[in-house]
C-alpha cells in the first residue's frame, strides 16, 4: 500500500497562521485545524513562556496563559524578523528570528502530528508587504531542515502551484474566516 504524502501550504499573516495540505494520492486538499478539539482553523501567530516553569505556549493557549497571568506573551513575531528586531519577553530582550524558529517549529510538530504520511514541500504565503522577511524565513526553515526552492517544480505532486496556493481556504467550509494574505509572496520548501 502507497503511503499518502502531502504538499503543505502555511499562510502565515502578521496576526494568524492556516495550514492546509493536499493530498498526492487522493488529490485533493485538506484543513489542518488547531485546538485542542481540532475545530480551529487559524492559530494566533502568538507564543508565549509559561512564568512557573519556563515552558511555551503557542497559538490560542499561549493567548489564554497570558490572559490569566500564567505565561508572558510575544506577538508580533513577522513584523519582528521582517525588521530584524528582538522580542521583549519576561523581561528579557528575545530575538524575533528565534521566537519565530520556536512557534514554526511547532507548526512543524503540528504536521507531523494531522495524520500520517511524510512532508512532501511546504509552501509558505506571506502578506504582500511582508516579502523581505522571505529570506530570514528561509534561514530559519533551513535550520528545521528544509531546502528552499525557487517554484512548486520540486515535486511532482506540486507542479499545479495553482492547487497548492489556493489550498489554504479550498477545503473550509462556508461561514468560517479566512486569510486575506493569499495575494503576497510564496516561499516553496522542499524537505531535505
Amino acid at each position: 500500500m502507497l503511503e499518502d504524502t502531502y504538499c503543505y501550504g502555511l499562510d502565515l499573516s502578521w496576526d494568524t497562521a492556516l495550514l492546509s495540505r493536499y493530498n498526492t494520492r487522493t488529490k485533493e486538499p485538506e484543513p489542518v485545524c488547531f485546538g485542542k478539539d481540532n475545530q480551529e482553523l487559524a492559530m494566533p501567530v502568538l507564543l508565549s513562556r509559561r512564568v512557573s516553569d519556563g515552558g511555551w505556549l503557542y497559538g490560542a493557549e499561549a493567548a489564554r496563559g497570558a490572559a490569566h497571568g500564567e505565561a508572558s506573551a510575544a506577538s508580533g513575531l513577522l513584523k519582528g524578523v521582517l525588521e530584524g528586531g528582538q522580542i521583549v519577553l519576561s523581561e528579557e530582550n528575545l530575538g524575533a528570528e528565534f521566537l519565530m524558529e520556536e512557534y514554526l517549529r511547532y507548526i512543524l510538530s503540528l504536521i507531523r502530528q494531522s495524520g500520517g504520511g511524510s512532508i512532501t514541500m511546504l509552501a509558505v504565503t506571506l502578506p504582500e508587504d511582508a516579502g523581505r522577511a522571505k529570506i530570514p524565513l528561509a534561514g530559519i526553515f533551513g535550520r528545521l531542515g528544509f531546502v528552499l526552492r525557487g517554484s512548486a517544480s520540486c515535486s511532482p505532486c506540486c507542479r499545479s502551484a495553482g492547487i497548492l496556493r489556493g489550498n489554504i481556504t479550498a477545503g473550509v467550509s462556508a461561514g468560517r474566516r479566512r486569510s486575506a494574505s493569499l495575494t503576497g509572496f510564496t516561499i516553496w520548501l522542499c524537505s531535505s
